[in-house]
């Protein structure tokens, strides 16, 4: 089973979210930079929370995450592009931030709290309209 989770960084201080360097140069690119005002949420395939660790304490330093919903991946990324929708006032936020035009599951201007309870209802939505 895959997860729809949350996560923000437990810093105030802005670290990149990402670190990866260029193909072609091998120099670092320039990422948007991300605190403890910012929000993530994605698909997480497979594995626990733990999983989450390894893929973003190395860059972001210390965070908390929670997997909110669990379903199949085909289902869940259907759902991920209905939150993108869901959520474009919080993620058009971040993109103003430098660097950050490209991203699409960055938010700020939202609460972990709120997030949670958004995607929750949003979920039972989704599930009732597929149903029918």
């Amino acid at each position: 089973m895959s997860h729809i989770y949350l996560l923000y960084p437990l810093t105030s201080k802005m670290r990149p979210i990402n670190k990866k360097k260029n193909k072609k140069t091998g120099k670092p690119n320039i990422y948007p930079e991300a605190n403890n005002e910012d929000l993530k949420f994605g698909i997480h395939k497979s594995g626990g929370i733990k999983t989450l660790e390894s893929r973003y304490k190395y860059y972001i330093g210390d965070y908390n995450a929670k997997l909110i919903i669990e379903d199949t991946y085909e289902k869940l990324l259907i759902f991920e592009d209905r939150l993108k929708k869901v959520f474009s006032k919080y993620i058009n936020n971040f993109k103003k931030k430098p660097h950050a035009s490209y991203t699409q599951e960055w938010m700020s201007g939202i609460t972990f709290e709120d997030a949670k309870k958004m995607i929750l209802e949003e979920y039972e939505n989704f599930n009732s309209s597929s149903q029918s």
